[in-house]
């Protein structure tokens, strides 16, 4: 392993690229414009997978800018493979992951690194570019990166989706280098390395400010690897490959924020599952069982199969009970364990009872199924 101290001045880029001839051009030109001074950063292509006229065209540029740090290597087949092969070979300070159909502004590497510190994340603005009409456009995280810069107080709320993108953020490379994507999965991998990696790390996080246009440009690609077409592979086997290491990465969760973070990681993956439920609702009983055989310390239940804009569906079962978890008593069990073999989404109106004994492990369980509870004082 790599001291801290044996690490260089400036940034690695990672860049895996799997039969990218069609874009890649658009980022090594937006590379070798870069207005940071050429010394103080690495562009490490690892070429993966089928090959195409890629790493030509990237030999061509090597030799066309030699002033420009240019790697090109080669990997086993796989986005993640890649990635571990360019976090193995970086040898700056910071680091950060490109895109092989994605470019960046001239300014974004030079303007990024003004704010770089040995426990910061950095991130620029993040805008996409639709592949067919070629126009820049808000994504989905733009917005939190606008209306925030500087130093977040509170980033794995405020800036939460653009902090679990694998893209547009430098990276301290002594951090990174403690870490590895998963190379069982084929997609899902930037929220299931994140997952594992924040608890690991305290960051805190810095947003360039947007006058400044330091830009990361995404290609929304129609039929990209998150775009898949419907099918149990993809809808259900990934995404409980995926809610797996979320689940790895709770278990190092060291503060109640961190903990709710990586545990509303879950969500888009249980919107996927519903998408599939919703056209193949023959397959439900099925989706359970192999929920069940992951054993997952958390796992959304209440929003499994569920529109979550109906979440207060008045028709929802309404359980009364005097004692229910965390209170440690029979009927609380009899009632807890109903719940568990019932698996569906309820509310509950109860006796606080603060005084009895709790069971806080069966109440973590039997949470995941309620909406809203209401704890009633009694004196009786």
């Amino acid at each position: 392993m790599i001291k801290e101290s044996e690490l260089k001045d400036g940034i690695s880029a990672i860049i895996p690229t799997y039969k990218g001839e069609k874009y890649i051009s658009k980022l090594l030109d937006s590379l070798i414009n870069q207005n940071i001074d050429f010394n103080l950063f690495e562009a490490i292509f690892i070429v993966n997978g089928e090959l195409d006229s890629t790493p030509d065209i990237i030999e061509k540029y090597i030799k066309d800018n030699p002033e420009v740090n240019i790697i090109l290597t080669e990997s086993e087949k796989g986005v993640c493979n890649a990635r571990n092969k360019g976090i193995k070979l970086a040898s700056r300070k910071y680091c950060i992951f490109i895109d092989d159909d994605d470019f960046i502004s001239d300014n974004y590497l030079e303007e990024l690194y003004k704010h770089v510190k040995p426990n910061r994340i950095v991130l620029g603005t993040f805008y996409d570019i639709d592949e067919n009409s070629g126009e820049v456009v808000d994504s989905y995280m733009t917005p939190q990166l606008l209306e925030n810069s500087g130093i977040i107080e509170n980033p794995y709320n405020q800036i939460k989706d653009a902090i679990v993108i694998t893209t547009n953020k430098i990276i301290p490379t002594f951090n990174v280098k403690n870490s590895k994507f998963n190379p069982e999965l084929t997609n899902g991998v930037d929220i299931a390395y994140y997952a594992n990696f924040y608890p690991e790390n305290d960051f805190e996080f810095y947003v360039a400010d947007k006058d400044i246009e330091a830009n990361y440009y995404r290609l929304w690609r129609h039929g990209s690897i998150s775009r898949q077409d419907l099918s149990y592979e993809f809808n259900i086997n990934n995404r409980l490959k995926v809610i797996n290491d979320i689940n790895k990465g709770l278990k190092k969760a060291k503060t109640p924020e961190i903990k709710s973070f990586i545990e509303s990681l879950t969500a888009g993956q249980v919107v996927k599952i519903n998408e599939y439920i919703e056209k193949r609702p023959e397959d439900y009983t099925r989706i359970l069982e192999d929920i069940l055989s992951y054993d997952y310390e958390f796992f959304p239940y209440k929003y499994l199969n569920e529109d979550l804009s109906k979440l207060n569906n008045h028709e929802r079962e309404l359980v009364i009970s005097y004692a229910f978890p965390p209170a440690n008593t029979t009927t609380s069990n009899v009632v807890a364990k109903r719940i568990l073999s019932e698996k569906k989404n309820i509310d509950v109106i109860c006796a606080s009872l603060d005084d009895l004994k709790k069971d806080f492990s069966l109440e973590k369980v039997v949470l995941e199924y309620i909406v809203n509870k209401f704890s009633v004082k009694s004196d009786f």
